[in-house]
């Protein structure tokens, strides 16, 4: 009865575990002309956080694994290079380690460090490039 209990703890594990290692679906290129490094990366971002948002309404997080495809934030390409101010440095490593946190949230906590994302995506957005922040807005979880 053990090796049955731990054979479908590992496979559900696995299973778990391969939602954010397997490839990201390609994202839809909204713009005609062609999308910046960092919108694109930023798209997938909103990705995860409306795939997460339904297990996080029921107190759990199905995929804990870190995404570490954002840790390009700092070195892919905006569409205007002014974008990238001195203080976005400042905002995406506070992303960064909102995203930690909440990727290591115990259940209570989920919703509180699910919205600290969504808020340090809102702070960010709010100084350097304002056109999503109703979509970010409608992300938070009241």
């Amino acid at each position: 009865m053990n090796k049955h209990w731990i054979s479908s703890l590992v496979l559900a594990s696995v299973v778990l575990l391969s939602s954010w290692m397997t490839p990201q679906e390609p994202v839809q290129d909204r713009n005609p002309n062609g999308s910046s490094e960092l919108s694109l990366l930023m798209r997938r971002m909103e990705k995860q956080l409306v795939d997460a948002r339904p297990g996080v309404l029921e107190g759990k997080l199905n995929d804990r694994n870190y995404p570490t495809e954002i840790d390009k934030i700092n070195t892919a390409k905006p569409t205007d290079a002014e974008t990238k101010t001195e203080a976005f440095p400042v905002f995406a490593d506070i992303y960064l380690k909102s995203v930690k946190s909440f990727l290591a949230s115990k259940p209570e906590e989920l919703t509180e460090n699910y919205n600290n994302v969504v808020n340090t995506c809102l702070a960010c957005h709010s100084q350097h490039c304002p056109g999503p922040v109703s979509r970010i807005r409608k992300l938070a979880i009241k």
